[in-house]
């Protein structure tokens, strides 16, 4: 396999095709949604005496402000959140998939030769949605199944040996990381089996594990390529970001309440720019991608020569 050559024609791809460009950004939806839990506890005492003056008054008047509310309405306020995260979750997954299915399709048809538009690429997904749907749906319950076995197996042993246990799933976590890399590697070639070759759901699902045990050598190369360049155009893309709220952070680290309030303005325009700024980083980023595994599917997929 030529992995220069797949990889510079994913770029020429998407650089002809900017239209993946949108479906680029409707895959990447999916990929964002994170889901967290912590708690914030401060007090006015001595621990407060290390912070500027400035974010002593912000903390104050946050903790003063919430104090305020009810406890009935902060019950409705968690609900309301609640329900505001899992719609915007089932929306994110709606057009995550589908921006996945128009860059696999989309690609698929640039590498044969066709002139791409949005309804061009929009008119092929409606075969494969609601199947590519399914598929995802499938793999991420399995992932989530795996997820609540391996974590009451866990508590079990921290509950039984005081915690002692758990020595004994290190080597076990430690293969969190490569695991999870397969898991990703092998959803890629579950979807592009879907899309390319017209599958069923089960029948994508064993035609992915055929395709990734059968070519395991090649792919492991394409997916650490792939991975080694996300993450270093992450670090790369992240540096103009990280100036971009620098100044906002320098001004709430100042002693006075001017300084809070330029920080929070420079915060929201800082906010501002960066979100479709962002859009479109990451639409670009998951293209180039998605094309490239694609166009790295087209080529494993085919019989041995």
């Amino acid at each position: 396999m030529d992995f220069g050559k797949t990889l510079s024609k994913a770029w020429q791809i998407i650089w002809n095709n900017k239209v993946l460009w949108i479906f680029g950004v409707l895959a990447s939806c999916g990929s964002g949604v994170q889901g967290g839990s912590g708690s914030f506890n401060y007090s006015t005492d001595a621990q407060s005496g290390d912070l500027p003056p400035a974010m002593q008054d912000f903390f104050q008047n946050m903790e003063r402000n919430f104090n305020q509310i009810p406890e009935d309405s902060i019950v409705l306020i968690v609900i309301g959140l609640f329900f505001l995260i899992c719609i915007f979750s089932i929306i994110a997954l709606f057009l995550s998939v589908y921006g996945r299915v128009g860059l696999i399709k989309g690609t698929q048809a640039a590498d044969a030769g066709a002139s791409l538009s949005f309804r061009s690429v929009a008119e092929q997904i409606s075969p494969f949605f609601w199947r590519a749907l399914g598929l995802n749906l499938l793999l991420s319950l399995i992932l989530f199944v795996v997820f609540l076995v391996v974590g009451g197996i866990s508590i079990g042993l921290a509950v039984v040996t005081l915690g002692f246990g758990l020595l004994c799933l290190i080597p076990l976590f430690c293969l969190a990381i490569p695991l999870g890399v397969v898991y990703y590697v092998y959803t890629q070639l579950a979807n592009n089996a879907l899309v390319v070759e017209d599958l069923s759901i089960g029948e994508a699902i064993s035609r992915g594990w055929e395709v990734m045990r059968s070519r395991a050598g090649d792919i492991a190369v394409m997916a650490i390529i792939l991975f080694v360049g996300n993450l270093i155009a992450g670090i790369l893309i992240g540096i103009p970001f990280v100036l971009l709220f620098l100044p906002a952070i320098l001004a709430f680290m100042g002693d006075s309440a001017q300084a809070a309030n330029n920080a929070l303005t420079l915060g929201i325009i800082g906010l501002c720019i960066s979100i479709p700024l962002g859009l479109v980083i990451s639409g670009f980023v998951r293209s180039y991608i998605e094309s490239a595994w694609t166009l790295t599917y087209l080529q494993v997929s085919q019989p041995a020569e």
